[in-house]
């Protein structure tokens, strides 16, 4: 019963740590996106 536990807390831990890690990854891609955006903006005027 225990180890059942464990191993659920450890699941719970790597799902956390999986969100954290999207969203990391879109804020980078927000990020990027955006100063794409702006050398376009930069590149037209």
């Amino acid at each position: 019963m225990p180890q059942t536990d464990r191993s659920y807390r450890n699941i719970l831990i790597r799902r956390r740590v999986l969100r954290q890690t999207w969203v990391e990854i879109d804020d980078m891609i927000d990020s990027s996106a955006t100063a794409m955006e702006t050398d376009k903006a930069g590149g037209l005027s």
